[in-house]
């Protein structure tokens, strides 16, 4: 890649990507905190009334569809804790083997103490070419590609866990009535 004329435009497209991932991840996050935020208001009322839910199918059919929904929501709410955690679950490191000086996981596991911060140093002004950039950063690219599709599709599964648990919920509530 040396003396290729178009490095500079391709390590500014590195850039702007990581940028642009690095946003994604941090929708995504903000996303399922919004998740915790309706499944804590639901399941403060589910818990208050799960006695009562639990044992409504002692009042017959409409008491039994109460029962039944309530589980469905109790399973529902557990996924969508699951998938919040897998989604806000810390990623430490890339799965390939070479070492980056762009990836804060390789960074600090192999620059640990100020000893190593002059190789630290050393190696980052080795960086000299856009070349030696875009072997740092076209890895780093696709790791934080990686880590934003995985975070929208877990947030895709926890907004469907707790839309579940909104609906199920909600009619549970509405048939403790009627029951």
């Amino acid at each position: 890649m040396a003396g290729n004329a178009n490095a500079p435009g391709q390590v500014d497209f590195l850039y702007r990507s990581i940028e642009r991932y690095s946003d994604w991840i941090k929708y995504e996050d903000a996303k399922a905190g919004a998740v915790v935020v309706v499944l804590a208001i639901g399941s403060t009322d589910l818990i208050t009334h799960a006695k009562f839910l639990e044992r409504a199918h002692h009042l017959g059919s409409v008491g039994w569809a109460a029962t039944i929904l309530f589980w469905v929501a109790v399973v529902l709410a557990a996924f969508t804790v699951l998938f919040v955690g897998l989604t806000v679950l810390p990623y430490l490191g890339p799965k390939r083997e070479s070492s980056s000086l762009y990836f804060f996981g390789h960074v600090a596991s192999k620059y640990k103490d100020a000893a190593t911060e002059a190789q630290f140093e050393t190696d980052v002004g080795a960086l000299g070419t856009d070349a030696a950039l875009m072997k740092q950063l076209a890895p780093e690219t696709r790791e934080l590609a990686v880590i934003a599709a995985r975070k929208v599709k877990l947030v895709q599964w926890a907004m469907l866990a707790v839309l579940g648990f909104i609906a199920a919920w909600a009619v549970a509530r509405i048939l403790l009535h009627f029951a």
